[in-house]
């Protein structure tokens, strides 16, 4: 649920900046998400959010090969790390 909530208010995120008693509210209550970031990178806190979970998953997901984790979390990290220097949130 967690997930899904973090999606859906970065998704509202431009729909309520556009009138100005919703955008109040709608920082507020998810100020946690934005205020790290620049506000053209708003959708980022959402894929950071995701990026731990896939973290997290990679363990789960290649229980018995470890050869197959450090390669996952390897791609895994490089693939975010990338985005991140290009979009420079």
């Amino acid at each position: 649920p967690y997930l899904s909530m973090v999606f859906y208010a970065t998704f509202r995120y431009r729909i309520s900046m556009a009138s100005s008693a919703a955008s109040y509210q709608h920082l507020r209550r998810y100020r946690f998400l934005f205020f790290r970031y620049m506000p053209e990178a708003y959708w980022y806190g959402a894929v950071t959010l995701l990026r731990s979970v896939l973290i997290c998953l990679v363990p789960v997901v290649f229980r018995d090969l470890p050869s197959l984790q450090i390669l996952g979390l390897s791609i895994l990290l490089l693939v975010f790390c990338t985005l991140q220097l290009n979009t420079k949130p």
